[in-house]
């Protein structure tokens, strides 16, 4: 069993707006990588990104485009304001509905919503995807030391896990994706798959498998 530390990864966006700003307030915003590519980190001593953050900060944001909270209104203030913004943006309300149908506004405001309102409220940021991942480290001392890394990423055409040292999987297919290159996808995943197949140690085995893999692509 074990405890998640500290996450880190990145947004892939064009630039830092008000928007990204506002939805991603608790995290530490860094300095632009590479490619727009923005450093985001939870820092377990800071605490996460809560949804009373999230709200605080989209409530600004309203405010400074012209919102004004009627107080006799007796709708959900939280959910006027996302509406308000949802109308600036030209965002129906069902679309909003299905993302946050889940949500009390309580705890934690995850990296999956965060995103998707993102895509959303677009304010010249053009979110195209974010990367996560956590160091994982032992709940229990042990004679040999473990240390790992867990991750998602998250983008329009694609999405995946992943726990080994290659976290740029996710971004390679999702860009090439969306770009058409299906050759390059293709060539990627093939050389992921064939990583895999040199784990097995039998020759014959792996043989098979490769058969057995080729007939399933084909059905």
């Amino acid at each position: 069993m074990s405890n998640m530390s500290d996450s880190f990864g990145y947004i892939l966006v064009e630039k830092i707006t008000p928007v990204i700003e506002a939805l991603y307030v608790g995290y530490s915003l860094g300095l632009n990588l590479d490619c727009g590519r923005y450093h985001i980190q939870i820092m377990e001593s800071l605490g996460n990104s809560s949804w009373e953050q999230v709200l605080d900060a989209l409530h600004d944001l309203a405010e400074s485009n012209g919102y004004e909270a009627n107080e006799e209104d007796d709708n959900d203030p939280n959910w006027e304001v996302i509406k308000f913004l949802a109308g600036s943006f030209g965002v129906n309300d069902e679309r909003l509905h299905k993302i946050l149908e889940k949500e009390d506004y309580l705890g934690e405001a995850s990296l999956d919503v965060l995103y998707e309102l993102a895509t959303l409220f677009d304010d010249g940021h053009k979110i195209s995807g974010y990367m996560i991942q956590s160091d994982m480290v032992p709940d229990l001392p042990l004679t040999t030391e473990y240390r790992g890394i867990i991750g998602h990423f998250q983008g329009k055409h694609f999405s995946c896990n992943f726990s080994s040292e290659d976290s740029s999987l996710g971004e390679y297919l999702n860009k090439n994706l969306g770009e058409g290159n299906l050759n390059f996808a293709a060539e990627r995943l093939q050389t992921e798959v064939q990583k895999l197949l040199d784990g097995v140690v039998c020759e014959n085995q792996r043989t098979a498998l490769k058969l057995a893999l080729s007939d399933l692509l084909k059905s």
